[in-house]
């Protein structure tokens, strides 16, 4: 099975990709799914990896999609795990894809190498400093293992550690915008098709094919997830009137997202 020739292809960000705010019951005991079920009578909600715009856009598209976005998840980790991917099926590269998120640069990634596992760092600015301050350190948000979340718990006096003598928002800023032109350019280099969400916004921006920039239509907004749901009011937020603040894409938008993904696809891969 294929669409367009291609055989597959990959997703990777953060939270707005990998359908952040939709998490269910299971995860979360404010889940916003008895709020969709009363205002929508929507009446089956899946894990949020089968309500995101990837798993939608695989089943319009009829091929397999590997969506490894993460919540809090920084460029750092979409690149090396793009590379991973793209090496697994290297045999194959002219008929795969990838679309990737962009994130912004106060998300880290840190190797811990007692549990083999990267550690996603979040971050936020002191507005009167302009220095990062730290959020978190976890291996995963909404864990389904209480486990994994009481030793990430644990563990966190270790990252804040590595946080404040290592982490610089600017430097990071950096050196993510050169790995995600790295990637792009390695991916052009080898004929890889690859539809960022956004372009770098500081450095390099000339290196990208404005015509590999995901969009629809003729203007040149940024038509990532995030942005996207913003401005055409498909946020959580939005479709459920103002009940909660959850400013990631709705349960609609992100199949709104999926149906105008397909046409852009259908453009770029004829």
């Amino acid at each position: 099975m294929s669409f367009l020739g291609y055989e597959a292809f990959y997703v990777n960000g953060s939270s707005h990709s990998q359908g952040g705010g939709l998490e269910g019951p299971e995860l979360r005991n404010d889940s916003v799914f008895p709020l969709y079920q009363k205002k929508w009578g929507v009446k089956e909600w899946e894990n949020r990896s089968e309500l995101n715009f990837a798993a939608r856009l695989s089943a319009l598209i009829e091929i397999p999609h590997t969506n490894e976005a993460e919540s809090g998840g920084g460029t750092e980790r979409v690149v090396r795990m793009a590379y991973n991917w793209i090496l697994e099926n290297w045999d194959r590269k002219d008929k795969i894809f990838l679309i990737l998120e962009h994130p912004d640069p106060s998300r880290f990634e840190v190797y811990y190498r007692p549990l083999d596992s990267y550690f996603i760092l979040n971050s936020s600015i002191n507005p009167g400093k302009g220095l990062a301050i730290f959020e978190s350190a976890v291996r995963k948000y909404y864990n389904e293992s209480n486990e994994m979340m009481s030793e990430d718990k644990r563990l966190e006096f270790l990252f804040v550690k590595w946080f404040n003598n290592h982490a610089n928002v600017k430097e990071n800023w950096k050196k993510v915008e050169r790995d995600f032109v790295g990637l792009y350019s390695f991916c052009k280099q080898n004929g890889i098709k690859i539809f960022p969400m956004t372009g770098n916004s500081v450095t390099f921006r000339e290196c990208f094919d404005k015509n590999d920039i995901i969009k629809f239509g003729n203007d040149e907004k940024n038509y990532d997830i995030c942005s996207w749901a913003h401005n055409t009011k498909q946020t959580i937020k939005d479709e459920l009137d103002g009940e909660v603040p959850d400013m990631h894409p709705g349960y609609f938008g992100h199949m709104e997202y999926a149906k105008l993904l397909k046409t852009f696809l259908e453009e770029k891969l004829k």
